[in-house]
């Protein structure tokens, strides 16, 4: 079963304002506070990936779909 991101997705990172194209983590952040981040800050500033941690989705189509989390 394919899980997707039901509202409206991310523009740009909410770090770096980095521009998101094709794929965005919902992630909670290291400073305790969630946002949708680019791979990059991800990396930098995320906790890992699962429950109560973050999601990573990926753009197939017109969908995001989650891959990982």
């Amino acid at each position: 079963m394919m899980v997707t991101w039901a509202s409206a997705p991310p523009d740009e990172c909410d770090i770096c304002s980095h521009k998101i194209t094709a794929e965005f983590y919902d992630a909670r952040t290291k400073m305790g506070s969630w946002g949708c981040l680019c791979h990059n800050c991800f990396k930098s500033h995320g906790v890992g990936l699962g429950q109560g941690k973050g999601q990573h989705y990926e753009k197939l189509g017109s969908a995001w779909v989650k891959v990982d989390g």
